[in-house]
């Protein structure tokens, strides 16, 4: 049972790797499912067997690599002592993963590409009350006492929460994130793979400020 569980991890795997590939180079659009299983080494039919159709996989390609940048974000940047505000946590959340963009281009043209606003709003996260309880502790007595409420699954609800739990209220949240989402990723696109207008290092600031001022404003 176990070999057969680590067989269709494994096989998962594979299609979800040679749809990334293809996804960076080519785009969803131009990417066909037939493409996929070759670069993957498998049958068409075994694609089936994993995934209703392309988006199917897009999806949950999407909720992988969100997983996996959310969860290590999440450990490196709520700090264990100090009192932080929501804001600031929040720009060190953007700060890691500008950083994990740079380090990967792949991650970045792969999100250029694909993840639109309605797709990142769908992405769902880990529960809050799975990270560290000493990491909460000292964030703000109004975010650490959420941790006790229903907190929302989806990502795109749990910043609005996390904000509004803050005490920062916005008139349109969800239009304030789109906004911002957009530009972290078109910043971040432009800076990383053509350096224009400025290194990404050189841009972060200039970014933050903007973030900072569109939570504010709206």
């Amino acid at each position: 049972m176990v070999k057969i569980k680590e067989k269709k991890a494994h096989t998962e795997e594979q299609l979800l790797e040679a749809a990334f590939a293809l996804f960076v180079e080519k785009g969803t659009e131009q990417t066909t499912i037939d493409q996929i299983v070759k670069r993957a080494g498998l049958a068409k039919g075994t694609f089936y067997l994993y995934f209703q159709d392309k988006q199917h996989l897009l999806q949950r390609l999407v909720q992988v690599y969100a997983d996996a940048l959310l969860e290590e974000a999440w450990a490196e940047c709520f700090p264990s002592s100090g009192d932080w505000d929501i804001l600031s946590l929040l720009t060190r959340f953007a700060d890691w993963l500008i950083d994990a963009f740079a380090r990967d281009s792949r991650l970045i043209r792969f999100i250029h590409r694909d993840l639109s606003f309605q797709l990142f709003s769908s992405i769902t996260t880990k529960p809050m009350k799975e990270i560290p309880p000493h990491l909460l502790a000292n964030i703000s007595a109004p975010v650490s006492q959420a941790i006790s409420e229903d907190i929302p699954a989806k990502a795109l609800d749990k910043i609005i929460f996390l904000l509004e739990k803050s005490g920062i209220v916005m008139k349109n949240p969800k239009i304030a994130l789109f906004m911002i989402i957009e530009l972290i990723v078109g910043t971040c696109y432009q800076a990383i793979i053509y350096g224009e207008p400025l290194d990404i290092q050189e841009l972060k600031p200039h970014l933050f400020g903007a973030i900072d001022g569109l939570v504010r404003c709206l």
